[in-house]
């Protein structure tokens, strides 16, 4: 159930990110750095903590490295004028850092769930 759920998340988190990369309208640019790089990271963490549910046996590094390289592609049209929006390092980093964290947080959860895995069979029965 949760990998559904995970699915349909990411799906909608996919087409709200497209939504505003494709909209004519949106300029980020009109924003601070600091809530571009924001959005940028915010978005990258969701994707992974998503993309891990939603791709259970995918490794984490996988999950992580195929949303940053889609937020350096992005970033690479932007330069290359063929999408709208200015090309800016300060979104590269916030994309690296958003997967980085949103991988900590997957693995984090893992290896908790495992331990209380673990402790529920080592316990004993009466």
């Amino acid at each position: 159930m949760i990998q559904l759920a995970s699915r349909l998340a990411l799906l909608m988190l996919v087409l709200w990110a497209l939504s505003g990369l494709l909209e004519p309208n949106h300029d980020a640019s009109r924003l601070s750095v600091a809530a571009d790089a924001l959005e940028h990271g915010l978005i990258a963490f969701g994707l992974v903590i998503l993309g891990a549910g939603a791709a259970p046996r995918l490794p984490i590094w996988a999950v992580g490295s195929g949303v940053v390289a889609i937020g350096w592609a992005v970033e690479g049209l932007q330069h290359l004028q063929w999408i709208g929006g200015q090309f800016q390092a300060s979104d590269l980093l916030a994309d690296l850092v958003g997967a980085l964290i949103g991988a900590a947080a997957v693995s984090f959860g893992e290896a908790r769930a495992a331990e209380a895995l673990a402790r529920a069979n080592a316990s004993p029965e009466f």
